[in-house]
């Protein structure tokens, strides 16, 4: 009895080894040739086996030989496997016209490697108006593999051309189906490197498939897992149609922060399962901290840190701080080009050269070199010379870039479109300050994408002297006006091709921030945790990069609660402001937070009020120390030019009445304040001393300013 049921338990095995799919093919992926499998072409032109989604034998695709040329042979060879005994190979052929062409479909096998050389052993011969199938109907062809079995080998399918027959083949399949068969194909998610705060919670995913020959309609159990540092595990319970795979996703898992290697056990449970061999996959990922970076040699010297709460052990660290784009010159608009004399290319892949920019004396100083221009793609690229792979659309392309004398950076290097006609709201746009160049990617479509699919980023670059340390380099990420199918992409781990960080100008060395090629992350620095700023430098000390901050006193006549405009100018252009910010004054005190304010750089600072005389400064030398300025108008009516202040209990303050804004406080202003006087009118413009409503103590002020010629003093 023993000896029976050892003997039941090997043919269950045997069974079972021999039930096994060795090998599948459909040709319904995306990628072409399939994984592990390759193509070669003896003339070596584009006459190559193709993937069509025109008239497979099932599902959605299939292998297409169409010759334009004649006397060539082109190969598809398969990814290697091992038959076992009683094993065919089976696949279906068609041919597409009915002509006589005398081409040849030679099905070939190596049992030493892939290269098209070693295909030397014949297994089958088609050949047309002989053996070939019915004109456009797939047939059915076997070839046993038993003089193979148990070794490692590769088939062939090589279409030898005369005269330019167009075939097809599909469902090509070793071995024997189980009828009940189910398995996990890969882990998707997580993989590879994951970066710590990468993103606000992941979701793992796996691949399961259908390896047997009946539809599963009942349910069955799949299962993911995670140990190491964190645990988790989520169940899944699903159906599957023959010859298919699904994406499974499991329950949302918060973002894992700590750092080191995780173990990932998938598997499916199925009580009829006749295979138990692909029931289980192993995988692991590792998060890692991609944050900031330490110093590491091979790094040309640089260091980078983000905004993230992450980067918080990190030895400074910058903050976002969206640079106001409203003055900036157009270079891109809704998809049109306005600035063609600085262009070439197209919205796809191009460029824009922009020389003399700069202030006198300044340039861009990239690792320790010094730079006047800069050249702007379509793409995501700010380069520092000119050069034919500007218009380089694809990251994969990034070895021919980076074998170039191009330095570069790249905030966020991917195959965008501005003439992408679902996003047609977009602009590229650049500002040079006193110091620093900005340019702004707002809404850039990513290209054949749907409505929604766009990204907003920004770069800061630094101008110096050449005796002055290397330039700020800083790339900001705008969260609110990205597309939602962008950060979904992003979230999904599907977008397309993307890489970012700097090249050193010896051409030698890329300083990845982030890299992702083919869905796999392996330098996985965070876009979004919320809006995001990076910075690079030679300094880990100094990655403190922030909007400038003025802290505010300006008393306004009557009033100690208020919301005034004030705003930087510079000296030469007073009238003309740069950049202005509503700040709420509680008891005259506020503090406003500005974008385009630059260290050692002068400034008149101008405050206005709806109903009162707006001042500048007393001179235009104001200047932010460290990100950081105070000014008071209250100490002394010299603090605003001309002196235009008034003095109320040892105090300077705003004159008040100037209700329609022209710059005067007289008759008119007198009359509207008057005539809502009358009927105790609730006005926040004629009601000067706040309490609520328009009385005759608003008139009072409003006349004793009017009657000594009160008007605006303002720089030239």
């Amino acid at each position: 009895m023993i000896v029976f049921c050892l003997i039941l338990i090997l043919l269950q095995s045997v069974s079972n080894i021999n039930g096994q799919v060795k090998l599948y093919e459909g040709f319904e992926e995306n990628i072409f040739p399939p994984e592990g499998w390759s193509i070669f072409n003896t003339s070596g032109d584009e006459s190559q086996w193709k993937s069509a989604n025109t008239a497979p034998k099932l599902g959605s695709g299939c292998a297409v030989s169409n010759f334009s040329g004649t006397n060539t042979s082109s190969y598809i060879i398969s990814k290697r496997f091992t038959p076992a005994y009683g094993d065919s190979l089976v696949f279906y052929f068609k041919q597409t016209f009915y002509n006589v062409f005398q081409d040849t479909l030679k099905v070939l096998i190596s049992n030493t490697d892939s290269l098209f050389q070693s295909m030397t052993t014949q297994l089958a011969l088609f050949r047309e108006g002989l053996n070939y199938p019915v004109y456009n109907v797939y047939t059915k062809a076997a070839v046993s593999l038993n003089q193979y079995a148990g070794q490692t080998v590769w088939i062939a399918f090589c279409h030898s051309n005369l005269n330019g027959e167009n075939i097809r083949i599909d469902e090509v399949m070793v071995g024997k189906p189980a009828r009940y068969e189910v398995g996990v194909e890969k882990n998707v998610y997580p993989s590879g490197n994951i970066g710590s705060c990468e993103y606000p919670f992941i979701i793992p995913k796996a691949i399961i498939k259908n390896y047997g020959s009946v539809n599963i309609t009942q349910p069955f159990e799949i299962s993911y897992s995670i140990s190491g540092p964190v645990n988790y595990t989520s169940i899944r319970h699903d159906t599957i149609r023959i010859n298919h795979e699904k994406e499974i996703f499991f329950d949302t898992l918060l973002t894992l922060q700590d750092t080191g290697r995780y173990f990932v056990k998938i598997f499916t449970s199925m009580d009829n399962d006749e295979n138990r061999n692909n029931d289980t996959v192993y995988s692991e990922f590792k998060v890692v901290q991609s944050n900031y970076l330490e110093y590491r040699e091979n790094y040309f010297g640089y260091y980078f840190s983000n905004s993230s709460q992450c980067a918080n052990s990190a030895l400074s660290k910058p903050e976002f701080c969206l640079k106001d784009n409203s003055g900036n010159m157009n270079l891109i608009l809704n998809g049109m080009v306005l600035r063609q004399d600085l262009f070439s290319g197209n919205t796809d892949d191009g460029y824009f050269k922009l020389g003399d920019l700069f202030n006198s004396g300044r340039k861009i100083k990239f690792n320790e070199n010094l730079y006047d221009s800069v050249f702007i793609t379509t793409n995501g690229i700010i380069a520092f010379t000119e050069s034919s792979l500007l218009t380089t659309g694809e990251p994969l392309g990034i070895d021919n870039l980076l074998s170039g004398s191009l330095p570069f950076i790249a905030p966020l290097w991917m195959n965008f479109d501005f003439g992408n006609s679902e996003n047609t709201e977009n602009r590229l746009s650049c500002r040079m300050l006193k110091n620093h160049l900005i340019i702004s990617y707002e809404k850039v479509p990513l290209k054949n994408e749907a409505s929604g699919n766009f990204v907003s980023f920004q770069i800061i670059l630094e101008t110096v002297e050449a005796l002055d340390s290397n330039s700020r380099i800083i790339f900001q990420y705008d969260f609110e006006s990205t597309g939602i199918g962008f950060y979904q992409k992003l979230l999904n781990q599907n977008l397309p091709d993307n890489i970012s960080g700097i090249l050193n100008s010896s051409r030698n060395e890329f300083l990845y921030y982030r890299k992702s090629i083919n869905g796999t992350e392996s330098y996985p620095g965070p876009l979004f945790n919320g809006s995001l700023a990076v910075e690079f430098g030679k300094n880990p000390m100094t990655l403190n990069s922030r909007c400038t901050e003025l802290s505010l006193t300006a008393l306004i006549e009557s009033i100690e609660n208020d919301t005034v405009t004030v705003s930087l100018s510079y000296p030469e252009k007073p009238a003309v402001m740069l950049e202005s910010r509503k700040v709420n004054l509680n008891e005259g005190n506020g503090i406003c937070s500005f974008s385009l304010g630059e260290n050692d750089v002068n400034y008149f600072v101008n405050v206005r009020h709806n109903n009162s005389i707006q001042v500048w400064s007393s001179a235009g030398t104001l200047k932010f120390n460290n990100c950081e300025m105070n000014y008071d108008f209250s100490t002394d009516p010299s603090k605003a030019y001309g002196n235009n202040l008034k003095m109320i209990n040892g105090k300077a303050h705003l004159y008040t009445g100037d209700v329609n804004q022209d710059g005067m406080i007289e008759g008119i202003d007198l009359s509207q304040i008057s005539n809502d006087a009358v009927i105790s009118a609730v006005s926040q413009i004629t009601d000067l001393n706040g309490d609520g409503i328009t009385d005759g103590s608003d008139v009072l002020i409003a006349e004793n300013n009017a009657n000594i010629y009160i008007a605006v003093i303002a720089p030239k």
